[in-house]
């Protein structure tokens, strides 16, 4: 995969720097905690219904849900971020936030962005980055985990397509290593199907990065379906 961030960089910020916070984002190794996350594919596997090849349900989740929906807010926070508009932000946020229909989805969200935004308040002094922070530590702001990810990767120099191409990265690894761990599924094959995948990361990313706010939506009635049903499950390795 190769991202670029020259095209798009906070002028003070050296396009090694926004590569590296790239790769650090995007990094499973950064505290996110998207680890305890199946994404609705616990509910999926305990119904049966995930027994084959789970690379059709996530490109399902990635063309239907995460590209029209997360990515598009990735995309609008970012550009606000660059603005400097916190109320715009808010109101990305806001909007993402209804948008969830399920219950564990919307506070996954939640928990994951204010993850995000307390490590990266932290690792790198950056203002509008802390007053957003402390905006969502007050409860004025949700604190979305696709809006938080577009205001710190905008912040650290990366651009607006790169951090959509994050937020379907790390997502579809997410997705992979809940499988490796609910099914009999390896290390492997997980890395074959991101190569394969990566031809529709960049679909995704076209498809989308043009889209209005008004025009976000998120549509897969057997995926919301499956999410609420992990609600209330009896037994749940994930919190999702």
């Amino acid at each position: 995969m190769c991202i670029h961030t020259e095209a798009a960089l906070v002028p003070s910020v050296q396009p090694t720097t926004g590569f590296l916070a790239a790769l650090q984002f995007a990094d499973s190794f950064f505290p996110s905690g998207l680890y305890t996350l199946s994404h609705g594919l616990e509910s999926f596997v305990q119904a049966g219904l995930a027994a084959g090849d789970i690379e059709p349900l996530l490109a399902d989740y990635l063309a239907h849900v995460v590209g029209p929906g997360d990515a598009v807010a990735v995309a609008h926070a970012h550009r606000r971020a660059l603005a400097g508009d916190l109320p715009g932000i808010a109101e990305v946020d806001q909007h993402l936030f209804a948008m969830k229909l399920t219950r564990e989805t919307r506070e996954a969200s939640c928990r994951i962005g204010r993850k995000l935004l307390s490590t990266a308040s932290v690792i790198r002094s950056d203002p509008t980055v802390t007053a957003y922070a402390r905006a969502v530590e007050r409860g004025e702001y949700p604190g979305t985990s696709a809006v938080t990810l577009g205001l710190v990767t905008q912040r650290a120099g990366i651009g607006e397509r790169e951090a959509m191409l994050i937020e379907l990265y790390t997502f579809s690894t997410s997705f992979l290593g809940a499988a490796m761990r609910l099914m009999r599924f390896d290390h492997l094959e997980s890395q074959r199907i991101l190569v394969r995948l990566a031809p529709c990361f960049q679909q995704v990313i076209e498809a989308n990065v043009g889209r209005a706010l008004e025009e976000m939506r998120a549509f897969a009635p057997m995926i919301d379906v499956m999410a609420m049903a992990h609600e209330r499950a009896e037994v749940r390795l994930f919190v999702s």
